[in-house]
């Protein structure tokens, strides 16, 4: 109360007290409804048996959200939320700390320092360390554009929180402590949309098993898998580091310097000792230490005396001068295999660190596309230099062992960020097609069955397409290298697939990684890239794969289809699955289901959409041509820019309300988010003729409410023949099946033929350009 009465937000605070008692001199009120004035946000710090009745008591008021302090609310939750969901009022908490937001002034939080203006989001599962993390701040002078206990998340999650902060322009990253994912779905959605606008970085706690217990115990939610979490992270471009300095440290460094292509690092240092730390950081990290060309060795002997390194780390001596080192940088920075920069700084008699720092400032401000990194160490002059370096946007850190920690992770959240949308080679066309998979799985779960025979499960997995082990002896003998492929269920995430080394050699060695499906064959190389045994297979550099490496990705797209369309199956593992250069079979399989005991509705799902089956179809047009229609699919950029080609610029000024070059519009940053969705967010439906695209409809979810805006591109030569309202007629049912209640669009006056279609499926038009449907 004290906090909010303080707080420079200008608003009016009621507090309501049953005893109506003045608090701290203000006027109290017996209940929400005697106030008789509208109400924005309630805080309810109350016990835990008294929150349900504040909660209706709020929604009865037309309160649209409310920050539940108290916490001791389990055994009654469902009852708040359906309160809170009929009233359509959002709830952060129970247990939360409250949320403060620096811009307007508001401390809705029961600590009593407010947090500085800034452009960096923090949101935590634990209201200590928050406050822990604002007093740190307050010292060190790092602001906030928003900062939020998120408590148990019995409503208001990751998700929603992501998705605000993503649209908020204040917000330039996004770090969060988390103990719980909560809606999973929801929180994968949200982050994949945000990340590559905005770095998300995570502390997750409860990594090992004991403080995975305590971090049920604080949360009152399950912790899940900690190794499912990571393959969730990487799937989505998140950043998870192992540190609350990490978490500042990167949020800094990926504001200031773009992110590296790669993982090789260059070094230079006046000093060995911290050379080599940094190269054992890095290296032990996943890093490489970049091999210099000979052209920059023989540049580096130039201007170097004779007694340097003459390797990487560049040991340019302890009498270097602020010019050695702007000579050795450049020659680093110039090399095509650097992808970043290490520059050490240790005092010795000769260091001019300030004066080396000012050197360094045409390094800032992204100025270069490889990140240059910076470890000024010492205090004294050497301090002045961390200043400078600071002040002119380049990452200095006191220890260089840090700086290679922090290259690695900068290098590992490109890598992720590139898996969201690296255009796949494969699309898998049987998509939906069971065989006799479903026949056979219905029949055994009748007769109550949990365990699949070893020829049963063979038959389920040959219905997807995955081979199976040839006739004959000897067969397995000639198969190869013996790998896993599994799959099973985590509590959070649904099912989980895996892969790895098999039989003996797996079992010893423990090398499997993990991936949450659906997978494309982008997403299957990944996952096999993650293991030792990957490296095995693709053979030495230069040489022929030692085993079919395009068909173990095809066979894992296919693997992670019978894993979502299955929902009955609670496990698979398929050890060993033989490969060699020639063939891919199965071994062994063992497929156990769900019991009788689990209905239908209670199956686990996915957490990420798979691709939508249910809204393939065809369209018969005026002419008396079929084409086929279905949602797009991460495979079809090849396809989207030859249809880019048969447009013409009045067909594409109608559609983009501008000019638009064809180079610009099939560029594969624009094209790959436009065939890479998430189907919980964005649907578009293409129409093929002769396996060509000759249209497409979009329809994209409005944040924050229950409204969708489409777009139609139909090719030149189609036009006319009805393919755009057929296309719009199943565009508009997706709408209805999430739940929208409108869809809009924004029509050009000119687009004469588009706006006759909108009329005749029941568009209203306002203003100019304006047009709405509402859905029944």
């Amino acid at each position: 109360m004290s906090n909010l009465l303080t707080s420079p937000f200008g608003g009016t605070v009621f507090p309501v007290d049953a005893a109506a008692a003045p608090v701290l001199g203000v006027k109290s009120y017996a209940s929400i409804a005697a106030i008789g004035e509208p109400v924005d946000l309630a805080v309810i710090a109350t016990a835990g048996a008294e929150i349900p009745g504040a909660v209706r008591e709020c929604a009865a008021a037309g309160v649209r959200g409310a920050i539940i302090a108290g916490a001791g609310l389990l055994e009654r939750e469902d009852e708040v939320l359906r309160i809170a969901r009929e009233a359509q009022m959002r709830l952060l908490g129970p247990g939360s700390l409250g949320m403060m937001c620096p811009e307007t002034g508001l401390n809705a939080t029961s600590v009593g320092a407010m947090a500085r203006k800034g452009d960096v989001a923090f949101l935590s599962q634990s209201g200590a360390l928050q406050t822990a993390i604002l007093d740190w701040s307050l010292q060190a002078k790092v602001g906030f554009s928003a900062f939020a206990s998120v408590g148990s998340m019995l409503d208001v999650g990751w998700g929603d929180l992501i998705d605000y902060l993503g649209n908020d322009g204040r917000t330039r990253s996004i770090l969060i402590y988390m103990e719980s994912v909560g809606d999973a779905r929801a929180f994968l959605s949200a982050a994949r949309e945000v990340a590559l606008q905005k770095p998300i970085i995570v502390l997750k706690g409860g990594r090992t098993e004991p403080a995975a217990r305590a971090a049920v115990s604080h949360s009152g939610r399950t912790a899940g898998s900690d190794e499912v979490l990571t393959a969730a992270f990487r799937r989505t471009g998140v950043l998870r580091v192992d540190s609350i300095a990490d978490l500042f440290f990167m949020a800094d460094t990926l504001t200031k310097q773009p992110r590296p292509r790669g993982r090789r690092l260059a070094i230079v240092t006046n000093a060995g000792g911290p050379g080599v730390l940094a190269t054992d950081a890095l290296v032990s990290g996943g890093g490489e230490a970049a091999t210099l060309s000979s052209a920059a060795l023989s540049r580096l002997d130039a201007v170097l005396p004779p007694q340097w390194s003459r390797g990487n780390p560049v040991d340019i001596l302890g009498d270097a001068d602020p010019e050695r080192y702007a000579k050795a940088i450049e020659i680093a920075v110039d090399e095509p295999d650097v992808d970043g920069l290490l520059v050490i700084l240790a005092p010795q008699d000769a260091t001019q660190a300030a004066a080396t720092a000012e050197r360094m400032k045409p390094y800032a401000r992204r100025r270069f596309d490889k990140p240059v990194l910076t470890s000024w160490m010492g205090s004294g002059e050497v301090a002045a230099g961390r200043g400078i370096l600071a002040e002119s946007g380049i990452p200095c850190f006191w220890y260089p062992d840090t700086a290679a920690r922090i290259f690695n992770y900068m290098w590992k959240y490109s890598y992720n960020l590139r898996g969201l949308y690296e255009t796949p080679a494969f699309g898998d066309e049987n998509a939906g097609a069971h065989g006799e998979a479903d026949p056979l799985l219905r029949s055994a779960r009748a007769e109550g069955r949990t365990v699949l025979t070893g020829p049963e499960s063979k038959r389920v997995l040959a219905a997807y397409g995955i081979p199976v082990d040839l006739p004959g002896p000897g067969a397995a003998r000639e198969g190869g290298f013996e790998l896993l492929v599994g799959s099973t269920v985590d509590p959070q995430f649904g099912p989980v697939i895996a892969f790895g080394a098999g039989g003996v050699v797996g079992e010893a060695y423990k090398d499997r990684s993990l991936a949450l499906p659906p997978l494309n064959t982008t997403l299957a190389r990944r996952l096999m890239q993650q293991t030792r045994i990957h490296g095995v297979l693709a053979g030495n550099a230069g040489a022929r794969a030692r085993a079919d490496l395009t068909g173990l990705e095809k066979l894992l797209v296919r693997f992670s289809q019978l894993v979502l369309e299955q929902p009955a199956i609670r496990e698979i593992e398929i050890d060993p699955l033989f490969a060699s250069a020639e063939r891919l079979f199965v071994g062994n399989a063992r497929i156990v289901l769900h019991g009788p005991d689990v209905p239908a509705e209670r199956l686990p799902r996915s957490a990420i959409r798979p691709y939508p089956v249910e809204y393939v179809g065809s369209a018969k047009l005026k002419n008396g041509e079929t084409v086929s229609i279905r949602p797009i699919r991460p495979e079809d950029e090849p396809k989207m820019v030859r249809f880019h080609g048969t447009l013409s610029e009045e067909s594409v000024y109608n559609r983009y309300a501008g000019v638009m070059r064809l180079d610009t519009r099939v560029v594969h940053e624009r094209l790959s988010r436009m065939c890479f969705l998430d189907y919980d967010r964005q649907m578009a439906l293409v129409a093929e003729r002769g396996g060509e695209i000759v249209a497409v409809a979009r329809l994209v979810r409005l944040s924050g409410t229950r409204a969708g805006e489409f777009a139609l591109l139909v090719s030149d030569a189609l036009q006319g023949q009805g393919l755009g309202t057929a296309l719009l007629t199943r565009l508009f049912q997706v709408g209805r099946d999430w739940g929208l209640d409108r869809i809009v669009a924004e029509i050009l006056p000119g687009n004469v033929a588009m706006r006759q279609i909108c009329r005749r499926l029941g568009f209203t038009f306002e203003a100019e350009t304006g047009a709405t449907l509402l859905l029944r």
